[in-house]
């Protein structure tokens, strides 16, 4: 049965409670000001104890949610806690909600969205995946008119603009790092980024949107740049090939493949062209066409253009974005094949590995191989047998036949 979902006038200036104020939430507010002032307005701002220095601004949930003037509340907090009590809690309360939160849809996106239909009103959460580009707002569309084969691309714009900055400008991880936090896009806590945990997160939030599976956590081999070192981006830049942090899930004869980790991309390929902190972000269709969006991912403003275009769909009365019976799913890798550069000590001592490699070149006191074809949930199995032994880096290597 499809969901009621709002019985706000479309022709009513909505007003906003607005949960968090910082870098996205200011962007909203300057977003809405400047170009939808006509429809939309900030009612209420929830802030912590002390940050309340507007006569517009709350610091506690029920105040924001009893105000007349609030007709959908917008969640910029992240995290779990506290905001998924508070999306309850506005849900139960009959308000609209836009998130941004990929964290929380990816791990009570359900609970939500059936709290959402039980109170019929909308859960939206276009600004949880791509930033500033429309990517899940295109695969509900797409997935109207065909079946979506392949999802995937970058979708970290922190990792990619390290990974610009240090090929570019041939500095440390560190210094990458520095520079990401100063700019905004980097959190103080940067685990999230570049350890590919934000890049699971929204390419798991791409497949139940795109697949209508849920893909469980621990089946996703997951693998960041932490383990990068400035010496490493040399070697590939010699090597011809330019690094960047992928994500991708596509169907096969055996179910869903599912995987992120960093590979190494040819210069013709879209993905080597992707530079700062943009974000490319594709699918394929039933007729094995590739479609991509790219644009900037992070950042106040352009996530804000994506809570607006929720915000505009809610008050055109359209529903949430979690598909009906959706089911649950283990990601199987078997054919997701290919090879990997991996880069050691000369002291690491591994048959296994040695029998795997291919070509493999000596500089100072480190080996690089270039692995055979490799079952991708194998190999990131294997680095992390070793890493008990160094911190080994690897990246897989991408052909025209696996993109």
């Amino acid at each position: 049965m499809k969901t009621d979902v709002s019985k706000i006038e479309t022709n009513k200036r909505l007003g906003i409670g607005l949960l968090g104020y910082g870098t996205v939430g200011k962007g909203l507010e300057t977003l809405l000001e400047a170009t939808a002032s006509d429809a939309f307005f900030i009612a209420k701002i929830l802030r912590r104890a002390t940050k309340a220095n507007r006569h517009d601004m709350v610091e506690d949930i029920e105040s924001l949610l009893q105000d007349p003037n609030v007709d959908i509340v917008v969640e910029v907090l992240g995290g779990i806690e506290p905001a998924r009590t508070y999306i309850l809690a506005a849900l139960n309360a009959k308000k609209a909600v836009v998130t941004a939160n990929k964290a929380l849809i990816n791990r009570h996106g359900d609970e939500l969205d059936a709290c959402a239909k039980a109170n019929g009103v909308a859960l939206r959460f276009s600004a949880a995946v791509g930033g500033g580009i429309p990517y899940l707002a295109t695969l509900l569309e797409v997935k109207r008119h065909t079946q979506i084969q392949a999802i995937g691309g970058i979708l970290n714009g922190t990792s990619n603009f390290m990974l610009d900055k240090m090929e570019r400008e041939q500095c440390a991880f560190e210094e990458a790092l520095r520079a990401a936090q100063q700019l905004g896009y980097a959190e103080a806590d940067p685990s999230a980024d570049i350890l590919g945990t934000d890049s699971l997160n929204k390419i798991r939030l791409s497949g139940v949107v795109a697949f209508d599976r849920w893909i469980e956590f621990e089946s996703i081999p997951c693998e960041g740049i932490a383990y990068l070192q400035a010496e490493d981006i040399q070697f590939i830049q010699n090597l011809g090939y330019h690094i960047r942090l992928f994500a991708t899930m596509c169907r096969s004869e055996d179910g869903i493949q599912a995987y992120v980790e960093p590979q190494l991309f040819n210069v013709e390929d879209a993905e080597a062209s992707i530079l700062a902190n943009h974000n490319i972000a594709w699918f394929v269709d039933s007729m094995n066409e590739r479609q991509a969006l790219i644009g900037q991912g992070a950042g106040g403003l352009p996530t804000a253009g994506n809570i607006l275009r929720d915000l505009m769909q809610i008050k055109e009365k359209t529903g949430g974005m979690l598909p009906e019976g959706h089911t649950k799913l283990v990601a199987n890798n078997t054919k997701a094949i290919h090879p990997y550069l991996i880069r050691s000590s000369k002291t690491l001592k591994s048959g296994y590995l040695e029998a795997l490699s291919e070509v493999k070149w000596i500089q100072g006191n480190r080996i690089y191989r270039i692995t055979k074809a490799m079952d991708v949930s194998r190999i990131h199995a294997l680095v992390q047998t070793l890493r008990a032994t160094e911190p080994i880096f690897f990246a897989g290597i991408q052909t025209k036949e696996t993109l």
